[in-house]
């Protein structure tokens, strides 16, 4: 009865666990993605609106100090975004229990590198 609740709630992920191709976790951690993926679609919707909100400023005369605030929002709308895409990154793929880091050295260049390439 439960697999079947959970298939009616989370979809195809809900199917696959019927089927017994994944675990309960595996379906907890899959609709968590997926909440975490709409999140972060309402954040880069919200991004857009500011740019267009920039265009609109532009094209109407606006005032530079506006237009200033305005691009330093989305500025700071897009370096929240890039925290929060390296935050996952950082705990779904680098710190993933599957993943076997050597040590403790080896896991630290990655997250260097991985910083160093992202926030230049």
């Amino acid at each position: 009865m439960e697999k079947a609740s959970k298939t009616a709630v989370t979809g195809k992920v809900g199917t696959a666990a019927k089927l017994g191709k994944v675990d309960k976790a595996q379906v907890e951690t899959m609709g968590k993605l997926e909440k975490e993926k709409q999140k972060l679609i309402a954040r880069i919707r919200r991004i857009r609106g500011q740019v267009e909100s920039i265009e609109r400023s532009l094209t109407g005369g606006d005032d530079c100090a506006e237009i200033l605030m305005l691009l330093a929002t989305v500025r700071g709308g897009i370096n929240s975004l890039m925290a929060e895409v390296l935050e996952d990154h950082i705990r779904l793929h680098l710190l993933a229990p599957e993943k076997s880091v050597a040590n403790a050295q080896e896991l630290a260049e990655d997250m260097i590198e991985l910083v160093r390439s992202y926030l230049k």
